[in-house]
């Protein structure tokens, strides 16, 4: 991780090197620094895509990172994105972030992610601080939290970590993301029967409820809920054969801090519309106590196999 540009004190570079799940916020505010603005650089990782390209969730996991580093407010509270052209695997990508409004009590920053000079993504956040958030509280009914068993329940089984492809068609198959992801949804659901057997469903049901984390059984926190977002297979995928769904919009809002020590979030995942190739979907969490944690909404492109499309 490199971190360069102006900064409050001082007229130099910082270079900060961590591993790519490290934070640099904590160093700079260790070193009295504050970025006003400048450029992140990470590794692309070819661990995290479908299809060959960077999950889109994943990006915006670091470009929040990246951002982290210009204010002091600790939780992202709003996240818009626009995915301009497909991020490279294993390449370096700066992250150019450029505070908007710092204040107080929330800040304003955009981030965009560029390739070989070229942008490929762009990110505007707002932060703030959750812990210190206060004023009432109620949820619409269709924002209720699932009525799931535990998540060591026979009746649930991981469709990511047992299930067959959910597409077979030869591109969806190199989806790397999914071996670090845990899905654990009800046997007798639709999506279950299909991610089990590999074939799509006559159901019409496009939607499912589950607890959603990781294989490796990190403690979830803001940052990772961000990501568990837009990481997990569409429902869309029961219904048809499909060779990829790419991003081109995604919308997170934030509203609380999962429980301390929450290693699997609520999940419930609908796609909403589908009209002429243009998906739209939303995608809810909560932490097991019922607190709803986030939202996201996105707008994606059906592509369909090449041999459907004769």
């Amino acid at each position: 991780l490199k971190l360069f540009g102006p900064t409050r004190r001082v007229q130099e570079c910082v270079c900060v090197h961590a591993t790519a799940c490290g934070e640099a916020a904590p160093l700079l505010a260790l070193l009295g620094l504050r970025m006003e603005s400048g450029v992140v650089t990470f590794h692309i990782s070819d661990d995290f895509s479908v299809s060959g390209a960077p999950n889109g969730g994943y990006l915006a996991h670091l470009a929040v990172r990246a951002a982290r580093g210009v204010v002091q407010q600790p939780d992202l509270l709003s996240l818009s994105t626009r995915y301009l052209r497909k991020a490279l695997e294993n390449e370096d990508a700066d992250f150019v972030v450029s505070p908007i409004a710092v204040g107080r009590s929330v800040s304003t920053v955009s981030v965009t992610l560029t390739q070989g000079g070229q942008p490929t993504s762009t990110y505007l956040m707002t932060f703030g601080n959750l812990g210190r958030q206060s004023g009432p509280s109620f949820l619409g009914t269709l924002l209720w939290p699932p009525d799931l068993p535990l998540p060591e329940d026979d009746s649930l089984i991981d469709v990511l970590q047992h299930g067959q492809p959910l597409n077979r068609s030869p591109g969806y198959a190199k989806a790397t993301l999914h071996k670090h992801l845990s899905l654990l949804v009800r046997r007798d659901c639709s999506f279950a029967r299909s991610a089990m057997s590999g074939r799509v469903s006559p159901s019409k049901e496009l939607s499912y409820e589950g607890w959603c984390g990781f294989v490796d059984g990190r403690t979830l926190d803001l940052q990772t809920s961000i990501w568990l977002v837009d990481a997990l297979p569409p429902p869309i995928l029961t219904l048809m054969e499909i060779a990829w769904v790419p991003t081109l919009e995604l919308t997170v809002r934030c509203f609380a801090r999962p429980a301390p020590g929450s290693h699997r979030l609520k999940l419930r995942y609908t796609c909403t519309a589908c009209v002429n190739g243009l998906l739209e979907s939303e995608t809810t969490v909560w932490d097991a106590s019922g607190q709803l944690v986030a939202r996201a909404g996105q707008l994606a492109l059906l592509k369909l196999p090449a041999a459907s499309r004769l």
